[in-house]
């Protein structure tokens, strides 16, 4: 929500607007997960499975199960050749450091796999999350830059294809899979 300052800068008669945050309930939770969903990770991540019963939960490790865009691509394609994949949560951002992503660093091989499923258009639609940590600091801390890359294409796609429900979850407690999910049916 955007708020009106009221300091000496806008003493021209020209109020300024500043970013405010607050802390919204989440949502109630909406019908379970079904289908395939493909979980992208750096680092394990208990319980998943468990929490999005009945879906399948099919995990690919950033730096193990690939490493660059060919070993994404070749990833997601083995996947994708056995059964459709209705979901993709990306949960990479969460352990990357906090500096600038490269032009060339592992977002690319994550963006591969995105566009691979995107291509693959289950006949159902798709929900893609991405979960950051720090990403839309808060006033007065810097925020992480880590999933800025991939946010963008995520923030957009549902513009671009509507059969595709997208968000980008920043938050700092990635390790509460209720509210992780009660985002993903929202």
């Amino acid at each position: 929500r955007l708020t009106a300052q009221t300091d000496e800068a806008s003493a021209g008669g020209v109020p300024l607007l500043a970013r405010d945050w607050q802390v919204e309930p989440f949502p109630e939770p909406g019908p379970a997960p079904t289908g395939t969903v493909l979980v992208l990770t750096a680092d394990e991540r208990p319980g998943l499975a468990e929490a999005f019963a009945p879906a399948v939960v099919v995990t690919l490790r950033q730096g193990s199960d690939f490493v660059d865009v060919p070993t994404a691509v070749a990833a997601v394609r083995a996947l994708l050749d056995r059964s459709p994949v209705t979901g993709l949560l990306d949960l990479c951002a969460l352990a990357e450091g906090t500096g600038d992503e490269h032009d060339a660093g592992p977002w690319t091989a994550r963006l591969a796999i995105l566009q691979q499923v995107l291509a693959a258009r289950p006949a159902g639609g798709l929900r893609v999350l991405q979960v950051t940590g720090g990403l839309f600091g808060l006033r007065g801390t810097e925020p992480n830059p880590a999933g800025a890359r991939l946010s963008g294409f995520v923030r957009s796609i549902g513009a671009e294809h509507p059969w595709v429900r997208s968000t980008v979850l920043d938050t700092d407690r990635p390790e509460r899979l209720a509210e992780l999910l009660a985002v993903w049916r929202d």
